[in-house]
C-alpha cells in the first residue's frame, strides 16, 4: 500500500474516532498463557491507527542503522489492561525465513538435574534404611 493511501486512511479513522470514548486493553488470564483483548470499536480503530502509522514508518526504520524500533505510547488514556506494548520492532524477513530459537540445555543444568535426582534417591534410601532400623529395634 502506498504511503499516501495510508495517510488518507489514518486521517479518516482519526477524524471518526474520539479518544474520550475509546478503550483498548490487552489482558492475561489467570493461567498467564492466554491473552485477550477487551476493546470497543473506537479503541480497535485507534489501535489500528497505531499499527498503520508503524507500517508507514517501516521503511525509514529498516534503512536507519541507529533506529531499530518504532515506539508505541502505552500511556494514552484509551489504552488500559495489564499487558502493555512499548514498541514495535520491525523485521525485514518473511515469516518463512524467521526461525524460532530452540532451547538447548547446558551441561550445568543437566548436572544439576542429575545431582538433584541423586540426592533425592539417597534421601529416600536413607529414609527406608532408617525405618528398617527402627522396626528392627522392636522386633
Amino acid at each position: 500500500m502506498e504511503k499516501a493511501e495510508l495517510v488518507k486512511i489514518i486521517e479518516k479513522i482519526k477524524s471518526e474516532n474520539s479518544k474520550k470514548k475509546a478503550f483498548f486493553g490487552i489482558y492475561y488470564l489467570n493461567n498467564e498463557e492466554d491473552y485477550i483483548i477487551k476493546a470497543n470499536k473506537s479503541g480497535l480503530e485507534l489501535f489500528a491507527i497505531e499499527l498503520l502509522e508503524a507500517s508507514n514508518k517501516f521503511d525509514e526504520i529498516i534503512e536507519d542503522k541507529e533506529k531499530t524500533i518504532i515506539p508505541f505510547n502505552p500511556n494514552e488514556k484509551w489504552i488500559i489492561g495489564n499487558v502493555f506494548l512499548s514498541y514495535i520492532e520491525p523485521k525485514f524477513e518473511n515469516r518463512i525465513d524467521v526461525k524460532e530459537k530452540v532451547y538447548i540445555q547446558s551441561w550445568k543444568e543437566t548436572l544439576i538435574k542429575y545431582c538433584f535426582c541423586g540426592i533425592l534417591i539417597l534421601l529416600v534410601l536413607f529414609f527406608v534404611v532408617g525405618l528398617k532400623t527402627v522396626f528392627n529395634w522392636f522386633y
